[in-house]
């Protein structure tokens, strides 16, 4: 759901066995359905989000092909007039595999243009090799899991052009927020292939030159969902994960209970029990400054996760997550 003013915008796609059609509605004062787009492929088609425009409305979809790793994105904007009738489009290739993009990290900054992250995996190298990481002082080697990265955009709105790129390796950007004269994005990351992540505030500059703010270094993986900049403060929430002893949550099976096995109920409290991480969502509240005011952690015996938040007026926000548990 995406708010436009005194109308509502709503995102969706059909399900077509290896494909899908990105649906965009716009709906009015009670809820009546002025249009609806709907922007067919021979791929998978999902909405990212929709913004005013002088023209009428920009529709934003990332298409991507799931069957091949080597494969890129295409971001895909449409102009669509009051009545919904198409004006114009643009197709922008985007270097990531089964690129994703959320209306947190759609904003159009102070300069009037369109600032678009999106998050994926980068594409595989040509020799098929994984990522590595050597250790400076043992020189070890260590094979990393499928990394994250985003690609930051920025489109002149009127011509669809862009205008500047940059790719942000191993971080994820969650959101992107604008204050005043300044843009700043809450971004994930995680360093030498270590599972847990931390998080990171960063001002974003001209060229997407990135002034860290604020950086978390918890021994845990904390992750940010969302940033909620008010005039005094940044507010954000996500989830923080902690890794308990295997030796307390493994448990070392006999011959006779493998010859047994019949598989897991997973939605059978003692499954979730057995896990070695715990999931607990969080609110963490930091001055304009980077010194910390104030924050909590809602526990869950199973998982828990905080995944947006609002301002509610002066000094209070509402924060909606999800949990198993």
């Amino acid at each position: 759901v995406v708010s436009l003013g005194d109308k509502i915008g709503l995102l969706g796609f059909f399900p077509e066995g290896n494909k899908s059609s990105a649906v965009f509605r716009l709906l009015g004062n009670g809820h009546q359905e002025l249009w609806q787009h709907l922007e067919k492929s021979e791929l998978w088609n999902f909405p990212v989000s929709i913004i005013r425009t002088i023209e009428g409305y920009l529709l934003i979809l990332v298409e991507h092909d799931l069957s091949r790793s080597s494969s890129a994105s295409t971001l895909v904007l449409t102009v669509v007039s009051e009545s919904g009738a198409t004006i114009k489009q643009q197709r922008i290739p985007v270097p990531l595999h089964s690129g994703h993009s959320s209306p947190k990290n759609i904003i159009v900054d102070v300069a009037g243009q369109l600032v678009v992250a999106v998050v994926g995996a980068p594409l595989a190298q040509p020799t098929g090799r994984p990522v590595m990481w050597t250790n400076p002082r043992t020189g070890s080697k260590k094979f990393c899991t499928t990394p994250t990265s985003t690609i930051l955009l920025s489109i002149n709105l009127n011509s669809l052009e862009v205008q500047s790129q940059k790719t942000l390796e191993d971080e994820q950007v969650v959101a992107l927020r604008k204050d005043g004269e300044h843009l700043y994005a809450a971004i994930n990351v995680k360093a030498n292939c270590h599972l847990e992540s931390n998080f990171k505030l960063a001002e974003v500059g001209v060229g997407f030159d990135l002034k860290p703010l604020f950086q978390t270094s918890n021994v845990n993986s904390v992750g940010v969902r969302d940033l909620l900049v008010t005039h005094e403060h940044f507010i954000f929430v996500g989830d923080l994960r902690t890794f308990l002893p295997s030796a307390l949550t493994t448990e070392v099976w006999s011959l006779e209970k493998l010859s047994n096995y019949k598989g897991e109920d997973a939605f059978s409290d003692s499954f979730w029990e057995k896990q070695e991480d715990v999931g607990n969502g969080f609110v963490l509240v930091i001055r304009k400054n980077g010194t910390q005011v104030a924050d909590k952690v809602f526990p869950d015996q199973l998982n828990r996760s905080i995944s947006n938040v609002v301002s509610m007026g002066s000094n209070r926000f509402i924060a909606v997550g999800g949990a198993i548990g």
